[in-house]
């Protein structure tokens, strides 16, 4: 299907799903590496994405999902960009977190979203402040990987 993968601190996760859908891994990690890689398009960590911009581990000394989450909705260069997200009906609840303390943090519908938003709020933030640049410092990441 040629869709990306994007979880935040996913690697666990990955190795349960690998091992529950394709089968038990080789202890060997390049064997697990090349496994992944015949097996998704593309795999894609939030968390690890973070922590190696430079300019986004700067921005986000604090990458745990949730902070992470409230900092982009917060933050002005990602409020500025931020993309429109259309609910579905049963999970409508989700648009309507008006305080903190309105939590949903955990479950894995509400992770998956944040998860989601994290990264495309970062990826349009990053084409808006390099557009000028020539050169978008994600996609090099990503094709490093």
């Amino acid at each position: 299907a040629k869709k990306p993968v994007i979880g935040h601190n996913c690697l666990l996760d990955i190795a349960h799903l690998t091992t529950k859908c394709i089968g038990k891994q080789s202890d060997d990690v390049e064997q697990f590496r090349k496994c992944l890689k015949s097996s998704f398009y593309s795999i894609i960590d939030t968390k690890h994405l973070l922590y190696n911009h430079s300019a986004l581990r700067k921005r986000f000394p604090r990458n745990g999902l949730g902070m992470v989450y409230e900092a982009t909705v917060s933050d002005e260069d990602f409020r500025r960009t931020n993309p429109e997200v259309v609910f579905p009906h049963a999970f409508e609840r989700y648009a309507k977190k008006t305080t903190k303390n309105d939590t949903f943090h955990h479950e894995a519908g509400y992770d998956a979203l944040m998860t989601g938003l994290v990264y495309a709020r970062i990826v349009a933030a990053e084409a808006t402040i390099t557009k000028d640049s020539g050169t978008n410092k994600l996609a090099s990441f990503y094709d490093a990987m």
